[in-house]
């Protein structure tokens, strides 16, 4: 077959715009009537938290209160906004009426900037956090249970709500984890408060009753939500249908793609939005040839999907053929203005691995921890900084904790370690690589807004005798400023026996222009397989819904098969058989960029996170490769100017697939002349000319019919707008429509009529 069809500019294409600031580019990418909803939501649970901080008195009345931001993509769209907030352009549409914030109980002079900045915004840090800090603060909640018989409030909050696997995942995980922890609290203390089961339960059915699932946008069809949460008085969503949440899907992804805030869900990150050193762009890296017993490799590669330049550079460590791990510092701009006139220059660094025994991941956090306990001894610091350090690295159990030596799958959370060993890593990695100057400079440019939704800390504070979330942002700014020694050691332990992939089929030389432009052949191919994810987890969505059996509850929350960095990897090595070495290093970097857009995410996994203790000898960690929403828009967006033909066709012969592709094979033959004289860009891509070039063509469309019905979709619900914001025009603010393709659409379904006469 030949190469695919259509410009491929997965979730709209927009940085070649401009955009004034935050609320610019919410308000013209959403359009009004969205944009103020989605701030006002926003600012609704900003109002919550603020109720409830004038209400609770310590140990008695209200309890504490946390909006949990699921999903990367919902904590970084709230971090947009409270830019937004803080925005020119939003600030006078205050000013303008077009907010109804009274509906919500705030007053104009609540949110003048200099409010939110001081006080607003302080209030959020104490109550806004991410689900992967949710999840890790299980224990702590678990001891507030224990002397309080109560739990704090807890309000999840989603942009969309699609299926419910993700919720289910989380709400099942707290379940297991406090109930866990309460047995283990008994347990230690030799209490005899009731049997076991009568303790678990007592705890879960608290934790139900303080969760609240707060939903910007619902899907109107049956979910797979477990039904505990899915009831009246738990549950409020506004519900939209299938071309309404796709639409907002991708205006979302679009949000984010130009936005001053990092696409990242636990990771170190930078944003530099003013004119001072370093230039991020220049930065120079020193890679050693070896690491101990491991070889590096190392490449800088721009790629530019979605016309979007992104700088990576990658580090691949190897024993032998076999790729262990791959650490990348990826770099671009962003389209909406800082505080400059200068370009914003956002950068985040990111270290993957194959599958690890947890033993490993766990010895070698006890390692970086033991240098820098080692480091702290020797320094004179601020004493709230060392004692929010010792409590980070104790994983919450007090600054005096000491840790075993040996891996407690019982005691600990897998993939909280493995993310806060990756996070350490990055450091270790950075200090190293990048000269003392650069690293002098860059510290002035970290996030610690996501570092402290992500590792605060839950726990009674002796002074004020409440419950509070420990500020950490001193404890990463301290260790920015630590010595964590030579990488060698932490990487040769780490990596040795860990499961890579052979990468001798692989070729590890530079790759060419095309290679990396904006829709290029390889990165098409990266997307196909990244698409191929997305579907298989879009059906087995598809296939609990739709059947008559019952599934566990496991089974409600989790995507199907599981796939790491190396599956992947191996994925495009079997796939282009035909390509005497694939070049690994644009491979990567392509895979990157999807990740900082939103198409995929790649996180530390678990691989057995349901039942560690029945299986402690094979725990182990690897770097999951998960294709959400955004990967489901890869192959309609690229033959978006099918979609109008294609979706005459099905209302035509619904539900006879065979008559449905019989068609549209037809259709391809027959438009195979139109399509070499007006849609030139489609005819270069097919590769081929004449009846090959149609047969290529029919291939592709019916290819993609069969992957949209095998997965319970139809053509009829992408039906929306899916082409880019254009490049050189303004997009009316008060509509917030896009313009299309629609000329070459209608002519594709004027040809289509004249086969049959119709014209």
């Amino acid at each position: 077959m030949g190469n695919q069809t259509g410009a491929e500019e997965t979730a709209g294409t927009v940085s070649s715009k401009r955009f004034l600031d935050a609320g610019d580019s919410l308000l013209r990418i959403l359009g009004r009537d969205e944009y103020v909803a989605f701030v006002l939501y926003i600012l609704r649970q900003v109002k919550h938290c603020q109720g409830q901080e004038k209400q609770t008195e310590p140990l008695q009345g209200d309890n504490p209160c946390f909006v949990v931001f699921i999903t990367r993509r919902c904590h970084v769209l709230k971090e947009i906004v409270f830019k937004a907030l803080l925005s020119a352009t939003l600030q006078k549409q205050l000013d303008d009426g077009w907010f109804d914030i009274s509906s919500i109980g705030f007053t104009r002079n609540e949110l003048t900037a200099e409010n939110i900045e001081n006080k607003l915004f302080p209030l959020c840090r104490k109550h806004f956090i991410t689900d992967f800090n949710f999840l890790s603060m299980g224990r702590a909640f678990a001891q507030y249970f224990d002397k309080t018989h109560n739990l704090p409030d807890f309000i999840i909050a989603d942009e969309i709500l699609l299926h419910g696997r993700a919720m289910n995942k989380l709400l099942l995980s707290m379940e297991e984890q406090l109930m866990s922890a309460y047995s283990s609290l008994i347990k230690a203390e030799n209490r005899d408060d009731g049997t076991t089961e009568e303790n678990r339960f007592a705890i879960r059915a608290c934790f139900r009753e303080h969760v609240r699932l707060d939903i910007y946008a619902q899907k109107q069809n049956r979910l797979l939500l477990l039904s505990r949460y899915a009831r009246e008085g738990t549950l409020f969503g506004n519900k939209r249908n299938e071309l309404q949440w796709r639409k907002l899907s991708l205006h979302f992804a679009q949000v984010v793609s130009v936005a001053t805030v990092n696409n990242v869900g636990f990771s170190l990150s930078f944003v530099k939005k003013d004119d001072g050193e370093p230039d991020i762009n220049k930065v120079h890296m020193e890679i050693p040839q070896n690491e101990g017993f491991l070889k590096t490799q190392y490449q800088i590669v721009q790629t530019h999907m979605q016309d979007i330049p992104l700088t990576n550079h990658i580090v691949l460590f190897t024993l032998g053929n076999e790729l262990k791990a791959v650490w990348s510092f990826r770099i671009k701009e962003s389209p909406t203005k800082g505080h400059c006139d200068n370009p914003c220059q956002m950068a985040v660094p990111y270290f993957m691995t194959g599958t690890i025994p947890t033993k490993y991941v766990w010895k070698v956090f006890l390692q970086i921890r033991g240098k820098i306990f080692e480091n702290l001894e020797r320094m004179t610091i601020y004493l709230e900084d060392y004692k929010s350090l010792k409590i980070l690295l104790n994983l919450g159990l007090g600054v005096d904790a000491e840790l075993p030596e040996n891996w407690d799958a019982k005691q600990f959370h897998a993939e909280q370690v493995g993310r806060l060993t990756n996070v350490l890593l990055n450091y270790i990695l950075l200090k190293k690589y990048l000269p003392t100057g650069t690293i002098e400079q860059l510290k002035n440019y970290i996030d610690y807004e996501l570092l402290q939704s992500t590792y605060s800390l839950f726990e009674f504070d002796d002074i004020s005798r409440k419950y509070w979330l420990r500020n950490v942002e001193g404890a990463f700014k301290l260790l920015w400023s630590l010595d964590f020694g030579n990488p060698t050691a932490y990487l040769n332990n780490l990596l040795l026996d860990s499961e890579g992939v052979d990468i001798s089929e692989f070729s590890l030389r530079h790759p060419t222009e095309d290679e990396t432009s904006a829709d290029s052949t390889l990165e098409n191919n990266v997307l196909d397989v990244l698409y191929k994810l997305g579907v298989e987890a879009e059906k087995h969505a598809h296939e609990r819904i739709s059947s008559s059996y019952s599934f566990s509850e496991h089974s409600l929350a989790n995507w199907g098969v599981a796939h790491s960095i190396m599956d992947v990897l191996d994925c495009y090595r079997h796939r282009e058989r035909e390509i005497e070495a694939i070049p690994i290093f644009p491979y990567l970097a392509e895979l990157i960029h999807a990740m900082d857009l939103g198409i995929i995410s790649m996180t530390p996994k678990d691989i057995c996170e349901w039942e560690p203790e029945k299986n402690p000898d094979s725990n182990s960690i690897y770097t999951m490769v998960k294709a959400g929403e955004q990967a489901l828009f890869i192959k309609p967006i690229r033959y978006r100017n099918f979609i109008p033909v294609l979706s005459e066709i099905e209302k035509k012969h619904y539900p006879d697939r065979i008559a449905i592709m019989q068609e549209t094979h037809f259709f391809a033959r027959y438009c195979i002349d139109f399509v070499a004289a007006y849609d030139q860009e489609t005819y270069k891509k097919l590769g081929r000319a004449g009846k090959e070039a149609a047969e290529d063509l029919s291939y592709q469309l019916t290819n993609f019919l069969h992957e949209l019905y095998t997965s319970g979709q139809t053509v009829s619900s992408w039906m929306i707008p899916l082409s880019p914001l254009p490049k050189n025009e303004c997009v009316d603010p008060q509509i917030g429509e896009k313009a299309d393709d629609s000329p070459l659409q209608d002519a594709y379904i004027h040809q289509f009529h004249r086969m049959y006469g119709y014209d």
